[in-house]
This record gives structure tokens, C-alpha cells and sequence, in this order.
């Protein structure tokens, strides 16, 4: 078990570094995406979704009104429930419709 683990330790260590010089030659942040294809950081990935976690119950935004209402009511519900800024940027996506964030 422990030659195993040792094996896929070094292919796993292998397949960093050569997304590494990919991430180089195309010149991005390959740790940014290792998961998923999202725009967030490590730092706001990584802390995790409290098991609570509710949405907000408030209407999605669909670009027709000002978004800067959406954006105080949304950060608003999330602050009084005392959500960390990194759930808040990550559950805000859900907030939106499709056809708002183009």
C-alpha cells in the first residue's frame, strides 16, 4: 500500500509540474483552476460553505434594474447571517440570471 501511495504521490507531483510549464507557456495562474473553471482565487475557494449555508431569499437580478439595489440587498442578507466576504463572492453567481451577466 505504501509503494502505491509513493507512485501515485510522484505522478501526482509529475502532472504538476508539467501543468506548471503549460500554465507558463500560455502564461496563467494554473492554481486558480485546478478544481473547476471559475474565477476565484485559492484564497476564497478554500474556506468552506457553512453546512447552515441558506441562499438569500431575495429575486435574482436580470439586468433591468440598478444593480447597485441587487448588490446592497444581496450583501446585506449575507452580512446579517454573518456569511465570510469569500462565501459572499462565490454564492453571488447564483444571484444573477444568465442573461444579466453578458
Amino acid at each position: 500500500m505504501a509503494r502505491l501511495e509513493k507512485q501515485i504521490g510522484s505522478r501526482l507531483n509529475n502532472f504538476e509540474q508539467v501543468v506548471g510549464k503549460v500554465a507558463e507557456t500560455v502564461n496563467v495562474n494554473a492554481k486558480m483552476y485546478t478544481s473547476h473553471d471559475h474565477p476565484f482565487t485559492e484564497n476564497i475557494i478554500r474556506v468552506p460553505l457553512p453546512d447552515k449555508y441558506k441562499s438569500p431569499p431575495i429575486p435574482l437580478y436580470d439586468g433591468r434594474s440598478n444593480p447597485d439595489d441587487h448588490l446592497e440587498v444581496y450583501t446585506g442578507h449575507m452580512v446579517l447571517h454573518g456569511y465570510p466576504e469569500e462565501i459572499m463572492c462565490r454564492a453571488f453567481r447564483n444571484h444573477i440570471f444568465d442573461s444579466a451577466r453578458r
